[in-house]
């Protein structure tokens, strides 16, 4: 996986990049299994890195189910993978990880050993801990961002740190230069469209260019454009990011 950029077959909607951002809570995953499913496939995941999220998702779940507090080990799981790998990559792991939890803790539950899986959940949290990383990134993704306002105090899962928390925001990847990828994130619980506007965009900020970005995506119409194409058509960004990744793990 280290240096892939996964391919998009470009055919977004609304409903899509909703679930891309989605909170990962039961109810949600379980709704993105067919989504992740597909995504499995685009992205080409080894055997091997399935097994392992596989895992972690079990005790993840088992852990829930014993009332002990997951947060620390998830967060030094993701913290791991966002040295290995590029934002698109991460934030499938943590939706197709997520989903798996919810699949499980959707099943009849059975009675467990706690302590042994709150055992079990420290020795992990100490392997993850433990993690060190040599060499240099080998691969990058960029990125343009742009304010869309806030998005109604909804709490959504934070997977790119760009713009403030509380605010929806446009985001634009690029690979060699070229838009390769777009979507909405910490989208609001309301949604409206409206017909993008160049015009208006440019005299627009913050919440009064959410509906035209819904359109935007919808529309691809910056698809394969360039970074100078983009900032033609949408003005300077309110951020940029390069993200490298690509590190081994020394065991």
């Amino acid at each position: 996986m280290p240096g892939m950029h996964p391919k998009f077959d470009g055919r977004r909607s609304l409903c899509a990049y909703m679930i891309r951002v989605a909170c990962l809570t039961a109810a949600v995953v379980l709704a993105q299994a067919p989504v992740v499913a597909a995504q499995v496939e685009k992205f080409d995941m080894p055997k091997g890195e399935l097994a392992r999220i596989n895992g972690a998702a079990a005790l993840v779940a088992a852990a829930t189910q014993c009332s002990l507090d997951t947060k620390p080990f998830f967060q030094k799981f993701m913290e791991v993978e966002k040295k290995l790998y590029s934002f698109e990559q991460v934030a499938f792991i943590g939706n197709y990880l997520g989903t798996v939890v919810g699949q499980k803790l959707s099943e009849p539950s059975h009675k467990s050993n706690c302590d042994s899986i709150a055992r079990e959940l420290r020795t992990a949290l100490g392997k993850l801990s433990a993690t060190k990383f040599g060499a240099k990134p080998s691969a990058k993704t960029d990125l343009f961002w742009f304010d869309l306002g806030s998005n109604g105090g909804v709490k959504r899962a934070v997977i790119y740190p760009i713009g403030e928390p509380d605010h929806s925001v446009l985001i634009i990847f690029f690979v060699d230069g070229i838009v390769n990828d777009f979507n909405i994130e910490r989208v609001p619980e309301k949604i409206d469209n409206e017909d993008f506007d160049k015009a208006k965009w440019a005299k627009t900020t913050g919440a009064g260019r959410f509906p035209m970005a819904v359109s935007l995506v919808n529309s691809e119409i910056i698809l394969g454009k360039t970074k100078d194409e983009v900032i033609k058509l949408l003005g300077q960004p309110d951020g940029t990011m390069v993200h490298e990744y690509g590190y081994e793990i020394i065991k």
